[in-house]
């Protein structure tokens, strides 16, 4: 949790429509939620510090799994819940690896709820 005591997530998703779904899912659970496309994910994580990011692993601008290496250099508290749209146990393990907290599948998006509140 942040320093204020107050639960922060960044979705990281080119679609407007998936992140203000994402949203709808997650925003009841946690205290500050941002939203970003691929582009700007490394000036708003920088910024802002989040307590998860929840990072589409599909976005054109960003190679996903380099970005989970990147926040976690930056951050190794940071817990990174990667979304996908494919059921990819070499994706899976490749995020694991990478040092991803999570991995969703779009289809199942409603398991954030259980990640997004599970203690560290």
């Amino acid at each position: 949790m942040s320093q204020s005591g107050v639960l922060k997530v960044l979705i990281a998703e080119d679609r407007a429509a998936l992140r203000k779904l994402i949203r709808s899912i997650v925003g009841g659970l946690v205290g500050e939620i941002r939203e970003c496309p691929a582009e700007d994910l490394a000036a708003t994580y920088l910024g802002w510090r989040p307590d998860f990011v929840l990072l589409d692993a599909d976005m054109t601008a960003v190679d996903s799994i380099a970005a989970i290496r990147w926040i976690q250099a930056v951050d190794c508290s940071a817990r990174v819940i990667l979304l996908s749209s494919y059921d990819s146990p070499e994706m899976q393990e490749r995020a694991q690896l990478a040092g991803a907290f999570g991995y969703v599948r779009k289809e199942n998006l409603l398991e954030l709820s259980r990640l997004v509140t599970m203690p560290r």
